[in-house]
């Protein structure tokens, strides 16, 4: 037999309907609740949706109406207590009853083995991670969320596809990037027009038009999916007392001024702390985002950098006070014995040997995940 989607084939192992039991039969007929067993392993060769047809005599064209789900945010999984298989288990149950769910294996040098994991939205991420905690009884570390953005590279014609920070491309290779953007239609009571339209044009959108329905107005914008897929729904429902209303129509891609933040902890970059937002809006992400790290990064015996760099260049800082005071720049009299060993703790040395060894905890994550991205 052959998925048509997947082009996958595959034997019968056995072929049966419910009557409510899974009884074992020859051939279905229309009207049958039937099941077949394919033996198959891998359950992302299966799409839900698709059709199934003989491999040695197809049929010409599949049934028509299966679109797989596209996911527009994208974020990482990783294991919090090293249990790796068990979260691989996991995710594989929850992505055979949940089509809208994709996940591919994905390696941080930070984090270690992990799953880049595409969602419908950040509502629908949330859901997974509750699911994973409640059903499976898993706590997993969430990167910062993103989109996909088309990178288009100097003396390259056809664009990158990129869904992961990390795989963005060095600055100086980048000829521009384009990023999805949606048409936006919200429906809002007129005494509260002046308030949604402040919040539209706080998240980048374009008017597009205007019209009248009864004492409702509908207000149409074009906005990047970077700026309504996390939090925007939320603040629109607060600014509106929950009376608007949103409705979004994938328009393209378009070009934008985007560019890629890396942390560096310690002087060690951080991959899984990276995320893409645009030129303008990195001087403020940035600033907020140290400050929050500053109490979230794990306490060090000497004081820890953390900087947010911007195409080579730091554009945020702020350092991690030591668990212990530092004697040697305190200005008290001490010892030269008491001071040469304070010195040789905080070397260059000891710093470099404890880059590899940066534990982070869910909370630095948070820090990102609360940003106004």
């Amino acid at each position: 037999m052959l998925l048509m989607a997947e082009k996958t084939k595959f034997s019968v192992k056995e072929l049966g309907y419910f009557a409510p039991n899974m009884t074992a039969k020859n051939c279905l007929i229309a009207g049958n609740v039937g099941y077949i067993i394919t033996g198959l392993r891998d359950p992302q060769l299966v799409r839900v949706g698709d059709t199934i047809t003989s491999a040695t005599n197809p049929t010409e064209e599949s049934l028509p109406g299966y679109k797989p789900a596209k996911s527009t945010v994208f974020a990482g999984f990783y294991p919090k207590n090293n249990n790796y298989n068990d979260l691989k288990s996991a995710i594989e149950k929850l992505a055979l009853n949940d089509s809208s769910f994709h996940y591919s294996l994905e390696n941080s040098e930070a984090l270690g083995v992990g799953f880049r994991c595409g969602f419908l939205g950040m509502f629908h991420l949330q859901i997974i991670r509750e699911r994973l905690k409640n059903e499976y009884n898993l706590e997993v570390l969430t990167t910062a969320p993103n989109v996909t953005y088309h990178v288009h590279l100097k003396n390259q014609l056809d664009p990158i596809v990129i869904n992961n920070p990390i795989s963005f491309p060095d600055f100086s290779k980048i000829d521009f990037v384009e990023e999805p953007f949606v048409k936006a239609e919200i429906t809002t009571p007129n005494e509260l027009l002046n308030k949604v339209m402040k919040l539209t044009s706080q998240h980048k959108g374009s008017l597009i038009d205007m019209e009248n329905k009864a004492d409702l107005i509908v207000i149409i914008y074009k906005i990047p999916i970077s700026e309504i897929a996390f939090d925007f729904f939320n603040q629109l429902k607060s600014v509106s007392h929950g009376y608007a209303t949103l409705d979004t129509t994938f328009l393209g891609y378009e070009t934008a001024d985007l560019v890629k933040v890396e942390v560096d902890i310690n002087y060690a970059p951080i991959d899984a702390l990276s995320f893409v937002v645009h030129r303008t809006d990195a001087p403020k992400l940035t600033q907020e985002l140290v400050k929050k790290l500053k109490y979230t990064v794990p306490h060090r015996l000497y004081p820890t950098p953390v900087q947010a760099v911007v195409e080579g260049r730091s554009i945020a800082r702020v350092d991690i006070p030591p668990l212990r005071k530092n004697a040697a720049v305190s200005g008290e009299s001490k010892s030269i014995s008491k001071k040469q060993a304070l010195l040789r703790r905080q070397s260059i040395n000891k710093r470099q040997a404890a880059r590899n060894s940066i534990e982070l905890p869910q909370e630095v994550f948070n820090a990102i995940l609360e940003l106004d991205l």
